[in-house]
């Protein structure tokens, strides 16, 4: 058996970071304004910023990091392929996407509606990138 090919990892963490930025710039742009009208219902502002958006472009490639690492982890025990890779992506997002969306559902400021596309948009997102980033994994 042989060890997690670290270049590929990042190259393929490359490429899904990509696929999640791109999908996080979409889905903003599919629910900023509800998402801004309830904010303002509870007196709250939101201005983007320069310094947020590099941490988020930068959060984005870390999580396509993490899926593809993870992937190339699964890969000895749940075999090659997008498969094992949805797997993997649907597990994160269990373990990540979900639990801050449901922390966010405590605070009572997102409507449900709201939430419930942040998680559609998240799990499909996830799995994109992390089957393309497994795709540029490969091994020999």
């Amino acid at each position: 058996m042989r060890g997690i090919r670290m270049r590929r990892v990042l190259a393929g963490g490359l490429v899904a970071g990509v696929v999640i930025n791109v999908f996080e710039w979409l889905g903003s742009l599919l629910y900023m304004e509800e998402m801004l009208a309830a904010l303002e219902v509870h007196d709250l502002s939101f201005e983007t910023t320069p310094g947020m958006v590099v941490v988020s472009l930068f959060m984005g490639f870390v999580a396509g990091f993490v899926a593809v690492w993870f992937y190339a982890a699964c890969r000895p025990r749940f075999g090659p392929g997008p498969g094992s890779a949805a797997k993997v992506a649907v597990f994160l997002f269990l373990g990540g996407y979900l639990l801050a969306i449901v922390g966010y559902s405590f605070l009572g400021i997102f409507p449900t509606r709201l939430l419930t596309i942040w998680a559609g948009v998240a799990l499909v997102e996830m799995v994109v990138a992390t089957i393309a980033g497994a795709w540029v994994y490969r091994e020999p």
